[in-house]
């Protein structure tokens, strides 16, 4: 049996929000975004959104079993 799952999950629809953060990307990164985007059927918004929060989630969870110690400087 060929496993061909997904390994990313793909965004949920959530309330409107407020604030927004702005990014600059080269037209080479900005192409690959909005590709990976289109084939996962949300907008560059959504993906960029969405992937950044998975990042700050694990790094909650991590930062939570290590003690709760906040660390000056991140991994990443």
């Amino acid at each position: 049996m060929t496993n061909n799952t997904n390994p990313l999950t793909l965004p949920t629809r959530e309330p409107r929000r407020t604030k927004s953060l702005n990014m600059r990307l080269s037209e080479t990164e900005r192409a690959a975004v909005d590709k990976l985007a289109e084939v996962q059927g949300v907008t560059s918004s959504e993906l960029a959104r969405h992937f950044l929060l998975q990042a700050v989630a694990y790094y909650n969870r991590k930062t939570q079993r290590e003690g709760g110690a906040a660390h000056e400087q991140s991994e990443w």
